[in-house]
């Protein structure tokens, strides 16, 4: 049966792993350097000299760690991780500072395992440990917060998110005034804060702000360019201008192709929302293969029930969906949900988004009593993340 011969429900669904995809995209642009390039994933590029870490086994381990992270091998990243954790001779030799470094590097890593919430308790005792030798007005402290927001975002707790990422902002004018990379990462963020709450038009002009500190700083090549392309992508998407959006992801992508393997999970996200794009432009002949490429590809190299992979279910869902297949796409939505609210509890945006979708399919079914009730607990999820009025809640 034909997409058009349907008889479509009002409501609209819902690409729920946008903006999940971009957090994770986001925490692993925050592992470099403002000048350093993947090829260069050290820890001296991103704090300094100065702060090495002490014991040469410890830091070995921990290097060790970058460079797997940054190569898209984050199952060998969590092992050196965990080796460096317990290894108890050196963690008390170790300055507070850091430690605290060493935790915020696992919070980054075990994100793309899902693990949101022990992510977020790692980052509280590295933000405690690093505030106890440097203050509140540290780079590394800001860096932190920062790293929070965007998992606080990703749990649909956006009042905390907005705290940390105010507290980050103050600091980076502190030290580095109000045109510098880091206040456009911050920028960046708060784009992504005002699309996730609905604020579209905010998102744009917050983001070109950013965009404009980027391109004169960095140019319009830099890896940090092309992440603010992709979220540019996720605003025209939100708009409805589909083929912009897919023309700004095709930008990032070309950007991300002289930094990344085809099959690093970055670059995989980015391509799903490519595929999200061609979804809305009736292209699904371009979208279903990169799809079925991604699925297979992180399953491979991350797992069945990464996060990451949630929002690949997600968007093999909508495409059965438009496509008249509704056993399929109920069982690859399901699929979904059991890894979000796994990794993210039923409160979160991409929880909401993914339980939109479901209800849609069982409409098409003709099982309305259920859809309602799913509709009811998509609005109850965004209603507790961002309140009553927020705009998202227009989307359900």
């Amino acid at each position: 049966m034909s997409v058009e011969s349907r008889k479509r429900p009002s409501r609209t669904p819902l690409a729920g792993g946008r903006v999940t995809a971009l957090i994770l995209f986001s925490l692993l642009m925050s592992t470099f350097g403002l000048t350093a390039s993947p090829q260069q994933p050290y820890i001296h590029e991103l704090f300094g000299p100065e702060l090495l870490i002490s014991w040469r086994e410890g830091q070995k381990l921990h290097e060790n760690a970058w460079k797997d992270f940054l190569a898209g091998d984050f199952i060998a990243a969590r092992q050196e991780l965990d080796r460096a954790m317990e290894d108890a001779e050196w963690l008390s030799k170790s300055k507070e500072k850091d430690l605290a470094i060493l935790l915020a590097t696992k919070a980054r890593v075990t994100v793309f395992f899902g693990g949101t919430q022990e992510a977020d308790s790692l980052l509280q005792r590295a933000q405690v440990l690093a505030e106890s030798v440097l203050g509140t007005n540290h780079p590394i402290v800001a860096r932190i917060h920062l790293d929070r927001s965007e998992i606080l975002i990703m749990r649909g707790n956006s009042t905390e998110a907005k705290d940390a990422l105010n507290q980050a902002m103050a600091t980076t004018v502190a030290y580095g005034g109000n045109q510098s990379p880091a206040y456009a990462m911050g920028l960046r963020l708060k784009a992504l804060m005002c699309l996730s709450e609905g604020n579209a038009g905010e998102a744009d002009a917050t983001l070109r702000q950013s965009s404009g500190i980027i391109e004169a700083v960095m140019g319009t090549n830099s890896l940090l360019y092309g992440v603010n392309q992709y979220l540019g992508s996720l605003i025209a998407a939100n708009g409805g201008y589909y083929e912009n959006a897919a023309g700004l992801c095709e930008t990032s992508l070309a950007i991300l192709t002289n930094c990344y393997s085809s099959d690093h999970p970055m670059f995989v996200s980015v391509r799903k929302t490519l595929a999200d794009d061609y979804q809305q432009l009736g292209m699904y002949e371009q979208a279903a293969p990169l799809l079925q490429d991604n699925l297979r590809t992180l399953e491979r190299t991350i797992g069945s029930d990464n996060i990451v992979l949630s929002g690949v279910l997600n968007s093999l869902g909508l495409l059965h969906y438009r496509l008249g297949n509704n056993s399929d796409a109920e069982r690859l939505f399901r699929r979904c949900l059991s890894i979000q609210e796994k990794n993210f509890g039923v409160n979160s945006p991409a929880y909401a988004a993914t339980v939109n979708n479901l209800a849609l399919v069982l409409i098409e079914a003709g099982r309305d009593e259920d859809a309602s009730t799913l509709f009811k607990d998509a609005s109850l999820a965004l209603d507790k993340s961002f309140g009553k009025n927020s705009p998202a809640l227009a989307t359900v």
